[in-house]
């Protein structure tokens, strides 16, 4: 039976909610005058201290700005060959 974190790894890059590394929060980030805690999951936990050491440094120092430049949406597909390689045409998939 394929498990649902088995099951989401392949469907998704970053699946939500079938972490097993450290959940953690990164305070002191200024975006557009409003203060945020960024949630973050990762394997390294110096990485949510420097993340919230930099945002102190720039909060100090102003903060950050960000705009929306366009609703233009990017997204991801992955696709897994399960056929013979000396078949596969990578061409024949574009649309």
């Amino acid at each position: 039976m394929i498990q649902k974190a088995d099951l989401f790894d392949e469907f998704s890059e970053k699946p939500c909610q079938t972490f097993t590394f450290l959940f953690g929060i990164a305070p002191n980030f200024l975006i557009n005058g409003k203060n945020y805690m960024v949630p973050m999951v990762i394997e390294e936990s110096s990485v949510i201290a420097a993340a919230s050491s930099s945002a102190k440094f720039w909060a100090e120092r102003g903060g950050f700005k960000a705009e929306v430049i366009s609703t233009h949406k990017i997204g991801q597909v992955h696709f897994i060959w399960k056929g013979i390689f000396k078949n596969w045409n990578p061409y024949s998939l574009i649309l």
